[in-house]
């Protein structure tokens, strides 16, 4: 079976393929629901920062990560969630802990 038979068939399936690629393969995407996998979504990822703030707040914002008992990013995640960002719990992304 050839790449275009494959998609045709996928497609038939309930499948479509998402326009760009990662890593030389299709990333397949579930049309029923509309939504990556979660590891298709992990392995998307971008640069995200915000540039220089106060050193107040960052100590603020890692004493109460000390706090929760979290790194940095564990904790920027989880106030994300408090706010309903829709992100898994980390120890689903952490892929060190699976």
């Amino acid at each position: 079976m050839n790449r275009e038979e494959k998609e045709n068939y996928l497609e038939q399936s309930g499948f479509s393929f998402v326009k760009h690629r990662l890593k030389g393969e299709h990333i397949i995407e579930n049309t029923v629901k509309n939504q990556l996998t979660l590891n298709d979504r992990l392995r998307q990822k971008s640069q995200f920062n915000f540039g220089l703030v106060p050193s107040f707040v960052r100590n603020e914002f890692e004493r109460l990560a000390n706090q929760h008992q979290m790194g940095n990013r564990e904790y920027f995640y989880y106030l994300l969630r408090e706010d309903g960002a829709d992100i898994p719990p980390y120890s689903h992304m952490d892929l060190r802990t699976r």
